[in-house]
């Protein structure tokens, strides 16, 4: 019971931000990643998805597939995510949803689903219980700082046969690259969630120095003034989060 009114009592503050990259810009070309954020009275959610570059709706891929992503933890409950016997079984009961997301889309425009492809990076956790859920499809990281000041990779990038090469929404695949973790947000006070083009915040599965200080130490501000001033090739948005 002292654990559901600590974490019921429990605040944070998030801001997001999108850089376009280079390669989009020299092509006039908008942003392909996506933000999305939503709640209920139970469930905190944050969502970033990166569009594959050249599909038309990647956009619109993307935030449809976070917004059903959201409905489904939403509606079924972190701590019955949790209660899964076997992780293959959740992992396709997600994966059908977004399959059946993109599939309704790619039909109603009558276009091919691979028009629709983007990563998945998802963080949301229970308002009651702090029990946290991380989804992660492809590469982007979420990075933690524990109470404690320690830094680490809650997910990390995965990648294809070479690092230009991702696993996406609409892989035939992405059953089995669709990550699934769970966690007690009560041991972070800080979550920074990034899009593989912020590269000037994480490389693969490497954390800079200069990110470990700046997640250890720097505001918000500070970490989204170093994204703005990277001048990134690639797309990059991040979603940092604080808890009280």
């Amino acid at each position: 019971m002292v654990a559901m009114v600590f974490a019921k009592c429990l605040e944070e503050v998030s801001v997001a931000y999108s850089k376009t990259g280079k390669n989009n810009l020299e092509r006039d070309a908008e942003c392909e990643d996506v933000i999305f954020i939503d709640e209920t009275p139970e469930i905190k959610f944050w969502g970033l998805a990166d569009g594959q570059t050249g599909k038309k709706y990647c956009r619109e891929g993307g935030k449809e597939v976070l917004e059903a992503v959201f409905h489904f933890i939403s509606d079924k409950g972190i701590t019955q995510m949790t209660r899964y016997e076997h992780v293959d079984e959740l992992q396709y009961e997600l994966v059908r949803v977004v399959r059946e997301t993109i599939s309704k889309m790619a039909l109603n425009e009558k276009v091919e689903k691979a028009e629709y492809a983007s990563t998945l990076v998802v963080l949301a956790y229970d308002t009651y219980t702090g029990n946290y859920a991380i989804l992660h499809l492809g590469d982007g990281s979420i990075i933690g700082r524990k109470k404690d000041g320690g830094i680490s990779m809650l997910s990390s990038p995965e990648n294809g046969l070479t690092t230009n090469f991702t696993w996406l929404t609409t892989s035939k695949e992405a059953l089995l690259h669709l990550r699934i973790g769970f966690g007690c947000i009560q041991d972070f006070n800080r979550i920074v969630m990034i899009t593989d083009g912020a590269t000037v915040l994480a490389r693969g599965k490497n954390i800079s120095e200069k990110t470990r200080k700046l997640i250890g130490c720097g505001s918000r501000a500070d970490i989204v003034t170093c994204l703005a001033e990277s001048n990134p090739t690639d797309d990059a948005s991040c979603i940092i989060i604080d808890f009280a």
